[in-house]
C-alpha cells in the first residue's frame, strides 16, 4: 500500500514480475489511484496485461516527455521521502523515551538481594 504515497511507479517488466501476484496488485493499486505508471520492457519478457495499453500508448516522444516530468520531480519526491523517514524516526525515538520514563520504579524489596 506504500504506492498510494508515491507519484510514479516504474515497472520493469520481467518474467518474474509477470508471474508475481503481489507486483500486479501494486501496479493495479497505482492505476486505481491515478498514479503515473511507466512500464519498461526487459529483454523479451511480455508486458503484464494490466499495463499493456499504457505500454502500447507510449511513443519515443511520449517517453521523453514523461521522463522529463519524472526527472524534474525526483529530487523533490526524494526530499519529501527523507523528511518523512526522519519524522518517523523521531516519533519512534520519542515513544521509546516516553515508555522508558513511564516504567514504574521498583518498590523496596523488589530490587532483589544487595
Amino acid at each position: 500500500m506504500e504506492i498510494k504515497n508515491r507519484d510514479v511507479l516504474i515497472v520493469v517488466c520481467t518474467t518474474a514480475i509477470l508471474a508475481s501476484q503481489p507486483a500486479e496488485r501494486e501496479f493495479c493499486i497505482a492505476l486505481d489511484n491515478d498514479k503515473l505508471v511507466i512500464p519498461l520492457k526487459y529483454d523479451d519478457a511480455p508486458v503484464p496485461s494490466a499495463l499493456r495499453e499504457i505500454y502500447e500508448s507510449f511513443s519515443d516522444q511520449n517517453y521523453m516527455e514523461i521522463f522529463e516530468i519524472v526527472a524534474a520531480n525526483l529530487p523533490i519526491n526524494y526530499r519529501k521521502h527523507r523528511d518523512n523517514q526522519e519524522r518517523i524516526r523521531l516519533t519512534l525515538a520519542s515513544i521509546q523515551v516516553s515508555e522508558e520514563h513511564s516504567q514504574p520504579s521498583p518498590k523496596v524489596g523488589e530490587l532483589g538481594p544487595n
